[in-house]
């Protein structure tokens, strides 16, 4: 059965088994963008493939059941946005960035910025390390966590600049889709050499932290601090658009 006539038999009929057949032409939506999300933030727990699924598939019912196929729009991108934002609701709603971790980070910054201060230079992860009396391990956790964290906020405030929310996927929101990436390829050209590889190498090559820093042949934390750095230059360029 060809795709538009499995729509106007869902439209006709608003059965189950129609409405399934159509989610099991789109599963591969939910795959996607599950396999994206999980590259994201594998540091939070590597076992949350299946409830990423669960919801991804719960996204897409709903995609389903709200689309008007009539309409010039190309539901894979609409279900995109619908599995998606599910997801990211979710992973906010689980409150992954624990106080701990933030406090963490506090402690963090404020031995860097003494370190700094006493030694007249950016100081090195195991000299942070030291001065904190901290594990590797501990040290690199904490740092991953929270630049995956301000991934997470920073692909928030893409997409509702873009108006998903707003205006689902009309004309008016591809519009505005089109002139923010044109802010946002202004906003990554200004960044430094270094911190543009990082984005593209990440959001391009899709490459994780680990694989990146074998790449530049730099710790995994180094790559976190980056990438954290190159997001929070981004994000202060695009306030006044989104």
């Amino acid at each position: 059965m060809q795709v538009m006539s499995m729509w106007k038999d869902y439209e006709k009929n608003k059965n189950i088994e129609s409405r399934n057949k159509l989610i099991m032409e789109y599963i591969d939506v939910v795959d996607k963008i599950v396999s994206i999300q999980m590259r994201l933030f594998h540091t939070f727990n590597p076992d949350l493939k299946d409830e990423f699924y669960s919801i991804g598939v719960l996204g897409l019912i709903d995609a389903v059941q709200k689309f008007d196929y009539r309409k010039n729009v190309k539901f894979e991108t609409y279900a995109s946005f619908r599995v998606k934002g599910a997801i990211i609701d979710y992973i906010r709603k689980q409150d992954v960035v624990s106080r701990g971790i933030r406090e963490k980070e506090k402690a963090i910054k404020r031995a860097k910025e003494n370190l700094m201060q006493k030694l007249s230079r950016e100081p090195s992860d195991q000299e942070v390390i030291e001065h904190l009396n901290m594990s590797y391990d501990e040290y690199h956790y904490t740092m991953n966590t929270i630049a995956q964290a301000d991934l997470l906020s920073f692909e928030e405030m893409i997409g509702n600049g873009i108006g998903v929310k707003k205006q689902g996927v009309s004309v008016e929101g591809q519009l505005e889709k089109k002139e923010l990436e044109k802010h946002l390829t202004n906003a990554i050209a200004k960044l430094s050499d270094r911190e543009q590889l990082v984005i593209s190498l990440y959001y391009k090559d899709e490459l994780k932290l680990k694989e990146i820093g074998q790449v530049l042949k730099v710790s995994e934390s180094r790559v976190s601090q980056v990438l954290k750095k190159a997001v929070e230059a981004l994000r202060e360029h695009l306030k006044s658009y989104v």
